[in-house]
């Protein structure tokens, strides 16, 4: 599989709200850096509770790509997230923020390498989560 196969991969299931979909297209040991956590997301499974907490609070988000580059096994995807406060947000402390059922949308660019075997082992992930807090208060 390419990188763009990866990344394309990956915003499918998104979209069709996989959460094992979409965490398949991370490696096992991968890790995500994330503007949300104090600590990166270590692991298939971490990838996956993460998607699942979006999912459940956001139960129609969609995804879309603006733009993808790609040097040998590395890439910058340009994104933008759209979807209803449906459901509430975890936050790392354990408190979480209830729905508000109002709708965000918010862009942002992740950053990652792709491992031999077509596995996103290493992302880094920036957004405003501010503004994405911001939409839903």
């Amino acid at each position: 599989m390419t990188v763009e196969d990866a990344v394309h991969k990956g915003l499918e299931a998104l979209n069709r709200h996989d959460a094992a979909g979409y965490a398949a297209t991370y490696a096992a040991g991968a890790v995500v850096h994330d503007p949300q956590y104090g600590e990166p997301l270590k692991g298939r499974d971490k990838v996956r509770a993460d998607i699942q907490d979006f999912f459940r609070a956001f139960p129609d988000l969609k995804g879309s790509l603006r733009s993808l580059l790609v040097n040998e096994d590395t890439y910058a995807a340009e994104f933008e997230m759209t979807g209803t406060h449906l459901g509430p947000i975890p936050t790392p402390d354990g408190v979480e923020i209830p729905a508000s059922n109002k709708p965000v949308r918010f862009g942002g660019v992740s950053i990652g390498r792709v491992d031999r075997n077509g596995e996103i082992a290493e992302e880094r992930r920036y957004y405003d989560l501010a503004s994405l807090l911001a939409q839903v208060s």
